[in-house]
């Protein structure tokens, strides 16, 4: 690159093309709907909940002090002031990273790991054969492991193509599970334009925060 960047850039504009029909094509639709719901959920604790609830629940290191931001990660904090506005970036390769970005005009971007990260990066638990529940897992024995894994996906709203995509089910199954769920007042189903979303109600939420001891549960859903 440093020799000759002009050859090594127009190498690296060949191969990233390629790179994307590989390794990320296949995953377009479990992609696209993490970024989507993410994005939804930060919107829906802005509005419900306010501007401070949305920064904690950006795993709790992003704050206002004195008319500028401040960025606590682990032992280096950055701060920036006369922000203008905030731009927040859910990251799905993140793995945890943060970054506090300052414009010239005075616009601060923030990138933060998206909440499907995990999932999408292969850090959920490992799929079995049959649907027996893992020993110990309080929810997966009440209900069964799949429909206890469409209880702990619909922490956040979602539709059902999302859940199918990240649960490796198929969507009639998906549909099935929701239909029960909210037949049992545990999910409630509403519609965003033209999606379905379903999210856990409040009895729903109680169940997963009993069985779960509050584990994972986003702020907003506490």
């Amino acid at each position: 690159m440093h020799s000759d960047p002009q050859a090594r850039i127009a190498e690296l504009c060949e191969f990233l093309p390629r790179y994307w029909q590989a390794a990320l094509a296949p995953f377009t639709a479990s992609l696209r709907a993490a970024t989507e719901e993410e994005i939804l959920l930060r919107a829906r604790i802005l509005a419900t909940q306010g501007t401070e609830e949305l920064f904690r629940s950006l795993h709790g290191r992003l704050s206002w002090h004195g008319g500028g931001l401040r960025l606590d990660a682990g032992t280096t904090r950055t701060e920036v002031s006369g922000v203008s506005h905030l731009v927040i970036v859910p990251l799905l390769f993140g793995r945890g990273a943060s970054l506090l970005a300052p414009a010239l005009d005075g616009s601060v971007a923030l990138s933060y790991q998206a909440k499907g990260a995990a999932v999408l990066a292969g850090n959920a638990p490992p799929a079995r054969r049959a649907d027996v529940p893992v020993r110990g897992d309080r929810l997966e024995i009440l209900l069964g492991r799949s429909r206890a894994g469409v209880v702990r996906g619909l922490a956040a709203p979602t539709t059902t193509s999302a859940l199918a995509a990240t649960l490796g089910l198929a969507p009639s199954t998906i549909s099935e599970h929701l239909t029960s769920l909210v037949a049992a007042g545990l999910v409630h189903r509403r519609r965003a334009g033209a999606r379905v979303l379903y999210e856990l109600g409040g009895s729903g939420t109680a169940l997963l925060e009993y069985m779960d001891d509050g584990a994972d549960m986003p702020a907003d859903r506490r």
